[in-house]
């Protein structure tokens, strides 16, 4: 993922554009395997180890935990160039929120 182009949008966290895109691929997740479009309802916790940047890109792992009920549950870690952990996203929690009226494409699922 990428640390976008916008150097002035980083704060003390860093900058948003990878958390942001962690998320999309969360979401990506739940629509190829579990047919639905979920978005961030939460998270457990959240640790930034080395604050992302502008210009740089990072390798997003998206780890599925067990479920608990219609919420989809993830850990999610942000990884820079060196393999070193960047930020941890601990018990993201995903949902429909749209009450079934948002369906995935068919591309997304296919293969699956």
């Amino acid at each position: 993922v990428s640390g976008g182009d916008f150097p002035e949008a980083a704060g003390p966290l860093g900058s948003p554009f990878p958390f942001d895109a962690a998320l999309h691929a969360a979401c990506v997740w739940g629509q190829r395997y579990r047919n639905i479009v979920a978005f961030p309802v939460g998270f457990e916790s959240r640790r930034i180890i080395l604050p992302t940047s502008a210009g740089q890109t990072y390798l997003c792992r998206v780890f599925p935990l067990p479920e608990e009920g219609a919420v989809l549950r993830f850990n999610v870690w942000l990884f820079d160039d060196d393999h070193r952990p960047a930020e941890i996203l601990l018990g993201l929690r995903m949902r429909d929120i749209s009450g079934g009226r948002l369906k995935p494409p068919a591309w997304v699922r296919k293969g699956a």
